[in-house]
């Protein structure tokens, strides 16, 4: 998981968001936005309250997980089927078989 220093401006916390804090990752369990009091329970299932984790210049938040790559069915069968004929395609395989299927 990677994380990125939490800029005020640009992104939020609500209660499920993953975080880092010198060090030591958690997730918001508890979030009020009017005074940015913040309940964490860390990786090693301690609990913790906050009033201001904002102000805390080492906070990180987890970067959001990209879409998964989609490819249509038909498309797929169309090109494994072209895929067949040469084997030096393995890897187009491989990739064509880890895209999620619509």
């Amino acid at each position: 998981m990677t994380f990125h220093q939490f800029n005020p401006s640009t992104d939020t916390l609500e209660v499920g968001t993953k975080i880092r804090l010198a060090g030591r990752e958690g997730e918001i369990t508890l979030y009020c936005e009017d005074s940015w009091f913040v309940g964490i329970r860390w990786s090693n299932g301690d609990a913790v309250e906050f009033a201001g984790l904002k102000d805390f210049p080492l906070l990180e938040i987890a970067d959001k997980p990209a879409k998964p790559r989609t490819i249509d069915k038909r498309v797929k069968e169309n090109l494994l089927n072209m895929c067949d004929i040469e084997i030096s395609h393995i890897n187009i395989k491989r990739y064509l078989n880890s895209l999620e299927e619509t």
